[in-house]
């Protein structure tokens, strides 16, 4: 299963796919779901859901990861020809910084790069800080608008970081870019493509999202279109254990399995999953002797699907299920393909347990 996904997430991190520009992640995860189920639709806003049906009565699950990543969309072309930008998602100046980028335009991808004031000629001040992010842009080597336009590059073009997958020393640690939530794809794909051998009650609905980073919009969307019982979102969450993220901040860590978040906290959204799906997916993981992380992220910046889906979608039961990953929303993500395994290993326990599920706010229910 490790080779799986790790060859599985290769093809999918090849793609430039940030938000409202996932056409060719969203274009391979229908080609693979039509091989496993005839019940595959893509919806107006891109998301994508395959229903996979089991041999009893049961709840139907929706089970989803995100397709996009972080990126940049562009707002402007200088006479000069270079791109000024703005973020699509949690990008930070800190990364962008004198950074080879892929711009994706009408006639394919152009290399470029993040332009940054020469070291040389630097006053003291800038040594030290950060440009204004509506100030730093894309150098692709034009002269001209004109010259950018011939490269098939306007206002809306996309542009994500030239950091493709690459494997660490230990093989088993893959960084780069994407990995949110490539990754968390790559499995779900996998356990897509073992549903339909897989003794279960219910319905399956494998799900692949667009613009979870812009707005958590396509998931809550593709919930309320296919109105599931309950809703777990299958995303990666970001990992301490790191000299500038201690334990005692950040409770996570590589290398220990899959989380389970008690409380999530974004800029403007806040979420506390269902007490009973909680208690679910905490006892099938023990049943199992699986091993599961438990963290609140109630104090740090951190939403995923599962808010939206719990706020603004079908109204079900919504939960997070994570992949621990380092270095979040940069070019040099961090994850352990073991903690891959485990989480898939839990997914499909969940799936054979489906008709046990729960959801009642009060232990006794």
């Amino acid at each position: 299963m490790k080779e799986r996904i790790r060859k599985r997430f290769r093809t999918l991190a090849s793609f430039v796919a940030p938000s409202g520009s996932e056409y060719d992640v969203i274009r391979y995860c229908r080609d693979e779901l039509k091989q496993w189920t005839d019940s595959v639709e893509v919806l107006p806003n891109g998301s994508i859901g395959a229903v996979f049906s089991g041999k009893r009565p049961g709840p139907t699950v929706m089970i989803d990861s995100h397709a996009d990543e972080i990126g940049v969309l562009i707002r402007y072309i200088t006479p000069s020809g270079f791109l000024m930008f703005e973020p699509l998602g949690g990008i930070s100046v800190k990364t962008l910084l004198a950074r080879r980028m892929i711009v994706r335009g009408k006639k394919g991808c152009v290399p470029g790069v993040v332009g940054m004031t020469p070291g040389h000629i630097q006053t003291a001040a800038e040594a030290v800080s950060l440009p204004d992010l509506a100030k730093c842009y894309i150098d692709v080597g034009a002269s001209s608008a004109a010259e950018v336009a011939e490269m098939g590059i306007e206002i809306g073009s996309v542009a994500v970081f030239d950091s493709p997958a690459a494997e660490m020393y230990n093989r088993d640690l893959l960084t780069g870019r994407c990995i949110d939530d490539r990754i968390g794809v790559a499995v779900l794909l996998e356990l897509a493509r073992e549903l339909p051998a897989l003794d279960f009650a219910g319905k399956v609905i494998v799900s692949v999202s667009t613009m979870e980073e812009i707005a958590l919009i396509g998931a809550y969307q593709a919930s309320a279109h296919f109105k599931p019982d309950y809703f777990i979102a299958l995303d990666t969450i970001p990992a301490g254990g790191t000299p500038d993220v201690p334990e005692a901040r950040l409770p996570v860590s590589i290398r220990k399995g899959p989380v389970l978040s008690v409380a999530d906290a974004g800029r403007s959204i806040c979420h506390m999953p269902n007490k009973g799906l909680l208690r679910h997916i905490r006892a099938v993981a023990a049943g199992e002797k699986l091993p599961l992380q438990i963290v609140s992220m109630f104090g740090h910046c951190y939403s995923n699907n599962s808010d939206s889906v719990d706020r603004y979608g079908s109204h079900c039961p919504a939960a997070l299920l994570a992949i621990p990953r380092r270095y979040s929303h940069s070019p040099i993500e961090l994850v352990d393909l073991n903690d891959c395994v485990t989480t898939f290993e839990l997914l499909k326990a969940l799936v054979r347990h489906n008709e046990s599920a729960s959801f009642g706010f009060l232990p006794e229910d």
